[in-house]
């Protein structure tokens, strides 16, 4: 292996240690000892915060509050990366108070010559077309750190102790909002809940398994009361990426034929009336097919624009 080959891995490697000696590197990259003390001189003057421990169980330790080296991007991954970033320039904020434009900075001046010429080419090429909403300046970052503990909590939710212990899945975003995936401990089911209406949460000490539902198979889980209603709904490919573009509690798409959708979701029935209005505005591209109660509270909608041109 060339020695710039060898530094670049013995770089990563000491990265993944919070102790090493010499031993560890001549065995890990068959190399002798004199070579080794050659190698961590190198690593120094390449800027790796490496210092020494001398004593009989003496090695050496890395200064974790600095960066050991840059990543390694190529141009296309740079390019993607900066296209990513471009997409959330529109957020009034990030999570751990970070801003697109503190994230775009450290890649571009740690950035090559000829990358740096590639993201002037790209940079306000492309727009990012999003429905404009009034966005709050909540911060999510606390209840992410508290997510990260990985302890089942007790949650206060709209000024009420919501009731038994609830272990936080992730979070969605969603036109300007944040949301909470939660699951419930005792009946092992889901809920989404808006984090800005999330007054505390209290963890608990005791030791309990960790739930193996994910972000990505948590709407099978979603809880279900008695008051909720099935919305099953016809549709073509632009319906359902109409459909999609909402929050949903719990969403079932399925393929009926070749180009038609059956699109099954569950509702409050509280909620009625609001889901008539915002599927009327969907027009042809979606069908509704149950339930009966929805179905004619769209139908008198749409009658009662027809009778306006009607009448004109």
């Amino acid at each position: 292996m060339k020695k710039s080959m060898r530094l670049y891995h013995m770089i990563h490697f000491v990265n993944t240690k919070t102790f090493f000696n010499l031993s560890d590197l001549m065995e890990k990259f068959n190399i002798s000892r004199r070579t080794a003390l050659r190698d961590i001189q190198e690593m120094e003057i390449l800027g790796v915060p490496i210092y020494s421990e001398a004593g009989k169980h003496g090695g050496y330790r890395i200064i974790r509050e600095r960066n050991l080296t840059k990543i390694d991007l190529t141009n296309e991954e740079s390019n993607a990366l900066i296209f990513a970033l471009t997409s959330i320039s529109n957020m009034n904020s990030l999570p751990f108070s970070t801003t697109y434009e503190d994230i775009f900075h450290k890649i571009y001046t740690n950035s090559t010559t000829e990358q740096r010429d590639s993201i002037d080419f790209f940079k306000n090429k492309v727009k990012y077309h999003h429905i404009h909403v009034n966005k709050s300046e909540f911060d999510v970052t606390p209840f992410i750190q508290v997510m990260a503990k990985k302890k089942w909590l007790h949650i206060i939710y709209a000024d009420t102790k919501m009731n038994g212990l609830y272990f936080i899945i992730g979070f969605l975003f969603k036109n300007g909002l944040w949301y909470m995936v939660i699951i419930n401990e005792s009946m092992n089911c889901t809920k989404i809940l808006n984090a800005e209406k999330i007054n505390g949460l209290q963890e608990i000490t005791e030791m309990k398994e960790i739930p193996k539902i994910t972000m990505d198979n948590f709407q099978k889980y979603m809880f279900r009361p008695d008051n909720k209603i099935k919305i099953e709904i016809h549709c073509q490919e632009r319906g359902l990426n109409m459909l999609k573009n909402h929050l949903w509690d719990s969403v079932t798409i399925s393929r009926i034929s070749d180009n038609m959708y059956l699109f099954e979701t569950y509702v409050n029935e509280k909620d009625l009336n609001f889901i008539s209005s915002l599927l009327s505005k969907m027009g042809k591209h979606i069908k509704v097919v149950s339930p009966a109660p929805l179905i004619q509270k769209i139908t008198n909608e749409l009658e009662e624009v027809l009778a306006m041109y009607q009448n004109s």
